[in-house]
């Protein structure tokens, strides 16, 4: 890695005044709300499952991987080395990338829908999501981030 913006995305997110974006933003909007009442038990597991923090799902991941393998320590460590350093450089263009698009998470754009200059995006100023909600911009998504740069490593 040479520097952060070396892995900004070759697209940006979609614009706010597209039927890409209103289409994304009435599916999360159904789907993603706290009290869905279309999204299945399935869904609501997988959301869920992926609101959890990705260091801690790739830590037991690596270490099952170890151990599946039955790697000595000496090779554990290096498997480790790699796939973490990868993690954070991952995070570090990650974040940079999030920063640069600015873009805003479903709970502010659908509390704030009539702001987009889309009339496809209806507000909803009580919406809250599944789950807790990070902080950070949006896109691009950490865990896609992370997982791409796993799975070549």
């Amino acid at each position: 890695m040479s520097s952060a913006s070396q892995f900004l995305p070759d697209e940006p997110p979609p614009d706010l005044t597209s039927t890409q974006w209103a289409d994304d933003y009435n599916q999360v909007k159904t789907l993603g709300a706290v009290n869905s009442a279309v999204r299945t038990a399935e869904q609501t597991e997988i959301g869920l499952f992926w609101t959890e923090q990705t260091s801690k799902q790739y830590a037991r991941a690596f270490r099952a991987l170890a151990a599946g393998r039955a790697l000595n320590t000496s090779d554990t460590a290096h498997l480790f080395a790699m796939l973490w350093t990868a993690v954070a450089d991952s995070f570090i263009g990650c974040m940079n990338a999030k920063y640069h698009f600015s873009f805003w998470r479903p709970v502010t754009a659908i509390q704030n829908g009539d702001l987009d200059g889309n009339s496809a995006t209806v507000p909803d100023p009580s919406w809250m999501p599944l789950g807790i909600t990070p902080n950070h911009p949006e896109y691009p998504a950490a865990h896609g981030c992370v997982t791409g740069a796993v799975s070549k490593t």
